[in-house]
């Protein structure tokens, strides 16, 4: 589906109407249905995204995620170059080489994958936090 590097188009959401409409949807269901796992916050971000193709969030690539492929190669995401390996994090992590690949990652625009707004959004404590909040009636879902 994706390799680091290269975006596969053929997952790009072309029906931002569409989108728009399944959000809003999910939105509604949401008050009526705790079950709905995706928060509100993150339905309301990718709403603004298609509805009004604004970026509420800043990436977080490298810091509250990253990629590996089979050959232990990472990268902050697949639409950028590789950064290393798996092997070069522990001396790599907290490096000026990081942060600078940390910031530029903030100002990309070059994706909508939903696990990547998803920790941009939901990422650090705050995030967490507000995670919790809003699906803490649904821990019971993990301990089935």
């Amino acid at each position: 589906m994706f390799r680091i590097g290269k975006q596969n188009d053929d997952f790009v959401i072309t029906d931002k109407q569409a989108m728009v409409k399944l959000l809003d949807t999910l939105l509604e269901m949401k008050k009526k249905n705790k079950q709905v796992l995706m928060t509100s916050k993150l339905l309301r971000t990718l709403r603004s995204y298609y509805n009004e193709d604004k970026r509420i969030w800043r990436c977080q690539a490298l810091k509250n995620f990253l990629v590996v492929d089979h050959l232990g190669r990472i990268a902050g995401c697949h639409t950028h170059n590789f950064a290393g390996s798996v092997f070069d994090l522990p001396k790599k992590w907290e490096s000026k080489e990081f942060n600078e690949l940390r910031n530029a990652y903030q100002k990309c625009t070059r994706c909508g994958y939903l696990c990547y707004i998803f920790y941009s959004v939901q990422g650090g404590a705050f995030g967490h936090i507000s995670l919790a909040m809003d699906q803490w009636k649904n821990a019971r879902l993990l301990f089935k």
